[in-house]
């Protein structure tokens, strides 16, 4: 059985839920903008949890998704403003679009290592997310995954890594540490904010085989070198 679209949209009088094993899916949006919902317990038998299910649940706290589970979709908990932790299926392979956006509480998830891509704006100012280990299966991380995580201190992106999307990491101010593979292609633009690009000295700047940004004033006829082995140059990098 499922739980339907919309099932109990805006039912601000709940404040706790038991979904029944037996349940296989939870529809779109079936719990949205339950303001005062803060405990859920999902069965092992659920294996879709459709967009948007909690969104807007701002006094939802903590979630374990089922190892049942092998869709979690877009913007399933997007302004859980309460939500410190989730733990999340191994079955997963996609983090989708805007699915912690604005949970500006989170301070820790696990990414299986099944997942091959984390979507745009995922984990949008996630303004107390401090640790998040990058999975070595990831393929592509979508622009603005990270933008406002202001705690990140310390990211390293894994060997096989392919894409990074422009703005990954805009706005994380404190980010001090961070590693690209060469195996990255493509790059965008977004890392002015950081700490990391702050402690570069002026010139072209590298990450991996990405001429990500030229840093400091750009006096006429001034000459670049583009290394060999350079695969790309990223957006705006000599905006």
């Amino acid at each position: 059985g499922e739980i339907e679209t919309w099932a109990f949209q805006h039912c601000a009088e709940i404040k706790s839920v038991i979904i029944e094993k037996g349940i296989t899916k939870l529809g779109y949006g079936c719990f949205e903008y339950c303001k005062n919902l803060t405990s859920v317990s999902i069965p092992d038998s659920v294996m879709f949890i459709d967009d948007n299910v909690f969104y807007y649940c701002e006094k939802l706290k903590k979630v374990t998704i089922p190892e049942s589970v092998e869709v979690l979709g877009e913007a399933v908990f997007n302004s859980c403003r309460e939500l410190t932790e989730v733990n999340i299926s191994a079955k997963i392979t996609e983090i989708y679009d805007e699915l912690f956006y604005d949970c500006t509480k989170l301070e820790k998830v696990n990414i299986p290592d099944t997942v091959t891509e984390i979507g745009a704006r995922a984990f949008w100012y996630c303004e107390n997310l401090k640790d998040v280990k990058i999975p070595k299966g990831v393929k592509n991380i979508r622009h603005q995954a990270f933008i406002g995580c202001e705690s990140l201190t310390s990211i390293i992106i894994p060997e096989g890594t392919l894409e990074l999307g422009y703005g990954v990491f805009a706005g994380c101010t404190n980010l001090k540490y961070l590693t690209v593979p060469g195996s990255v292609i493509r790059m965008g633009s977004g890392l002015k904010d950081t700490q990391w690009y702050k402690d570069q000295p002026d010139g072209l700047i590298y990450l991996g085989k990405v001429a990500v940004a030229y840093k400091g004033e750009m006096p006429d006829n001034t000459k670049i070198t583009i290394k060999e082995g350079t695969v790309s140059i990223a957006s705006s990098a000599f905006y």
